[in-house]
């Protein structure tokens, strides 16, 4: 009997010692394909660890500016209150829109934040629970979400085109300098970018009837809509004009409803409960001068003219497979798609560059392909235009130039129209200069008085400014001042703001009439800062300062120095 319970003993523990090596084996077979998988890929690999430099290096060097402050607060109230509400109980976190002014406004009367979609600021939310409420919380997710468009950009256009289009498709991006200033943000621009690659792969996807697409589709759709409404619409009408145009198929137009249904289903509820529609505007300016406004931020830096004729002839010489032309079909009709709605449904008189940022990863697949068609007939051209595009604008602006000088001498002198031609159309090194940017400690106005008013002030103090309240609020917790209280312990006049409009110069009016009435109460303090006006934190490459006070200012109306002013308590 016990030799036979040997007998049994050896024959498992020689079974189960085979499992193991054959477990063993697998594994490591396993680790082995995902390896030489991984090392099929290596090209972008390297680009990734290059892009990781370029985004989280002195990711916390700039404070938050005001659009940065206002979404990080309102994420800061979900943890506390479970939704983005306006009110934390000491302050409103809420601004005009055409600029920041003494009051802020409320458009609702239970402080819930409708203005924009959520998805957002939960991201914000997450990331304040796990690192704390900081610069880096507050903007780290984004840099993520931008590491990963790049990831899917390149599989984008390896799906539509081949590995070289995908390679160079990789690059571009990642050494694209609008790309890091907008991914490098605290607001929705990165991941309203990465969801918007993320629909276009799914719905190849779809169009090829791969498994789950349509689950994919479906949730990229949802979730680009709580993220950015523009970006949603114009993906939505490339699709179905897409869909329409070149791959009609009725079994698939009937997936097609369903997926609009259930995305439908998930989004209507706050459709309504944000009353969306009654934020239309479109029709209140001209939309023609709109839309040239856009089509030029688009040529001025994302896609330069003379790339539409070399588009044109890949086209013309049928360079592209008809599977493979469909598919850039898809990506030109989502740049017409974007330019247009943008133009149709923002609230403003102007439609600004932020609200295209979406097409970043679609122009350097275009690209990419125009440059590796290049490739295989002039190499010599294909790398000319690769270095242009990465290096400067001069391939942006070339074509441009000769007609500036026409251009200024039909525009008002220091117009708005006379800045945009003047300052969009200088050589720039934007790539040099970003990095330089990162490389070195940028000190500007907002961090300065952020300082002073941390060793000087306390959280208790009351502050009154006409400009970038809620970056103020955001770092020192302070109460900015209600109309009709004692007066303010701290009074921050922005000079530069004045100009922003009519409701910058009554702002900047009620400033100067309260320290008027007020001179014998008030400490006049002078800190040694450029005082510019608010926007130039945002990361527009038209005015973004990659330098500390740089010598030619890259807009008008500065100050020096900055001068705030301190209630005698004595």
């Amino acid at each position: 009997m016990a030799t036979s319970n040997f007998s049994i003993t050896l024959m498992l523990y020689k079974a189960n010692k085979r499992c193991i090596t054959l477990i063993n084996k697998y594994a490591k077979l396993r680790i082995t394909m995902k390896i030489n998988g991984a090392w099929k890929h290596r090209f972008l690999i390297v680009i990734l660890l290059i892009a990781a430099f370029l985004l989280f290096t002195s990711l916390t060097d700039r404070y938050l500016w005001g659009d940065e402050a206002e979404v990080s607060l309102l994420s800061k109230n979900i943890l506390a209150f479970g939704y983005p509400s306006m009110n934390d109980g000491r302050n409103i976190i809420f601004s005009d829109y055409k600029g920041d002014i003494i009051l802020p406004v409320v458009t609702s009367g239970d402080y819930v934040w409708k203005w924009h979609p959520w998805l957002p600021h939960y991201v914000i939310a997450a990331s304040f629970s796990l690192f704390g409420m900081s610069t880096f919380a507050a903007r780290f997710p984004f840099a993520l979400a931008s590491l990963l468009t790049i990831i899917l950009t390149y599989f984008l256009a390896l799906k539509i085109s081949n590995k070289k289009t995908a390679n160079l498709a990789a690059l571009l991006l990642a050494l694209y300098v609008p790309f890091y200033l907008y991914s490098r943000q605290s607001r929705y621009y990165a991941l309203a970018i990465l969801l918007t690659v993320a629909v276009l792969y799914a719905y190849v996807k779809f169009l090829r009837s791969e498994r789950y697409a349509p689950v994919w589709l479906a949730a990229a759709l949802v979730l680009t809509f709580y993220t950015n409404y523009n970006a949603f619409f114009s993906l939505y009408l490339a699709l179905g004009a897409h869909f329409l145009l070149f791959n009609y198929n009725w079994d698939k137009l009937k997936k097609l409803i369903l997926i609009s249904l259930a995305v439908a289903c998930l989004t209507l509820p706050w459709f309504l409960y944000a009353s969306l529609g009654s934020k239309y505007q479109g029709f209140q300016y001209n939309i023609l001068f709109g839309l040239a406004y856009l089509v030029a931020y688009f040529s001025l830096y994302i896609f330069p003219v003379v790339f539409w004729a070399l588009l044109y002839a890949l086209f013309r010489k049928r360079l592209l497979g008809k599977e493979e032309a469909s598919y850039y079909y898809l990506l030109l009709l989502f740049v017409s798609a974007a330019l247009l709605v943008n133009v149709l449904i923002i609230p403003w008189e102007l439609p600004t560059f932020r609200y295209i940022i979406i097409l970043f990863p679609v122009a350097a697949v275009l690209s990419a392909r125009i440059i590796e068609a290049a490739w295989e007939h002039r190499r010599y051209m294909a790398i000319a235009l690769l270095v242009l595009l990465v290096s400067s604008n001069a391939l942006f602006i070339f074509l441009l130039k000769p007609v500036e000088p026409i251009a200024l001498d039909y525009t008002e002198k220091d117009s708005e129209s006379y800045f945009f031609v003047k300052e969009n159309l200088q050589l720039r090194f934007l790539l040099w200069d970003y990095l330089y940017e990162i490389t070195h400690h940028y000190e500007g106005p907002t961090e300065k008085l952020v300082n002073y008013l941390l060793e000087h002030g306390n959280r208790d103090d009351t502050f009154l400014t006409n400009t970038n309240d809620l970056s103020i609020i955001f770092y020192t917790d302070m109460i900015s001042y209600k109309v009709n209280e004692q007066l303010p312990d701290w009074v921050i006049p922005r000079e530069a703001s004045c100009s922003w409009g009519n409701l910058g110069k009554e702002a900047c009016d009620y400033l100067a009439n309260l320290l008027a009435e007020n001179k014998d109460k008030y400490e006049e303090i002078l800190i040694e800062s450029t005082d510019y006006i608010y926007i130039l934190d945002e990361p527009h490459p038209r005015t973004h300062r990659f330098r500390e006070n740089a010598g030619m200012p890259v807009y008008r109306h500065e100050t020096y120095p900055l001068k705030i002013y301190r209630l005698n308590n004595g």
